[in-house]
């Protein structure tokens, strides 16, 4: 038997919470722990299917506060004990957890390699890709694994995120603020259109040189301040990417969010989103059945206040998981 050095197992101690006297009440109860490829199985029916990425080099690499590595099964403790109220209550949406994907020896592309071999064979099988990181070196592996099953060209990306996170390559190495930009270059050479909503841009997070590189590549985005003007223009702006683009990769940054809500990131800032704004959102998204792969970015846990970031990371893959189990 072949072992994977880049495969974690997942123990079900992290999957645990209240007992309940009926089963499926709350989202452990329905998780199904393969801990293994999904080699194994021939269709996964649009399983939802959760890896992790525990890595926080790019994190470091950018010069960051690290801990992301540790996020996976952070969330995984506290998302299991989360009710499950499924959209349909005869919902036959089945919820494998595959395990995690670790870094060795500090070599993130190979990692990164890795995850989108495993992100291929789930779209392959007909599952929907759900990841934990991680910093959001997470993006360029997720998106590997995605761009041979969708070369559409209105697939889009959008992101919650207080940084455009297309920072160049240096020394041609990845970190988790180069995702976007080593996204955009590949479709660029694949003659494939960039199409990149950036939602809770702070204008103090993001140098002039960032702008110029959002606009030379016609980056699509909305500040944190304009939603705090004006709530209701995020869900106008949600509506106008859903009319748009059939299929969308979508991506969250915990540090999109005010250290008030979310102190447990690598970049924590005082101004930032709040739940009110980002969540009705995503529920938005969600609904519109047009995402395709969604993961969570830059939670760390080592960061964290009374597991505050934790849980509303976890609530926001809650609030996703009950919806996509229609």
């Amino acid at each position: 038997m072949n072992v994977d050095p880049y495969f974690q197992r997942v123990e079900a101690l992290n999957w645990q919470g209240r007992i309940e006297t009926e089963a499926s009440q709350r989202i452990y109860q329905k998780i199904t722990i393969l801990n293994e490829s999904v080699s194994q199985v021939e269709d996964l029916n649009h399983a939802l299917c959760i890896l992790g990425f525990c890595t926080d080099i790019g994190v470091t690499r950018n010069q960051g506060r690290p801990g992301a590595k540790d996020a996976p099964n952070a969330i995984r403790k506290i998302l299991g004990n989360m009710p499950y109220h499924p959209l349909k209550s005869d919902s036959k949406i089945q919820i494998f957890d595959i395990g995690n994907i670790i870094c060795l020896e500090d070599d993130l592309e190979k990692a990164q390699r890795r995850v989108a071999e495993e992100i291929k064979s789930i779209h392959e099988k007909n599952g929907f890709s759900f990841m934990l990181g991680g910093g959001h070196e997470i993006a360029w592996a997720h998106y590997q694994g995605l761009q041979d099953i969708n070369r559409d060209e209105d697939f889009a990306i959008v992101n919650f995120d207080a940084h455009f996170d297309m920072r160049p390559q240096i020394n041609n190495e990845a970190n988790s603020g180069t995702a976007f930009l080593q996204i955009a270059r590949e479709r660029q050479q694949q003659n494939l259109p960039f199409h990149y909503y950036c939602i809770g841009i702070r204008q103090q997070a993001n140098t002039a040189s960032l702008y110029e590189t959002a606009d030379v590549w016609n980056v699509n985005y909305l500040h944190c301040d304009d939603i705090y003007e004006q709530p209701k223009k995020l869900g106008l702006y949600i509506d106008a990417i859903l009319a748009k683009h059939r299929k969308i990769y979508l991506t969250v940054c915990m540090d999109v969010f005010s250290a008030s809500v979310a102190p447990g990131v690598s970049a924590s800032f005082p101004h930032g989103l709040m739940p009110w704004h980002v969540l009705p959102a995503l529920d938005k998204l969600a609904h519109s059945q047009q995402v395709v792969a969604f993961d969570i970015a830059e939670y760390a846990p080592n960061l964290d206040q009374d597991h505050i970031t934790a849980k509303l990371a976890a609530l926001i893959a809650a609030n996703f998981i009950n919806i996509y189990s229609r």
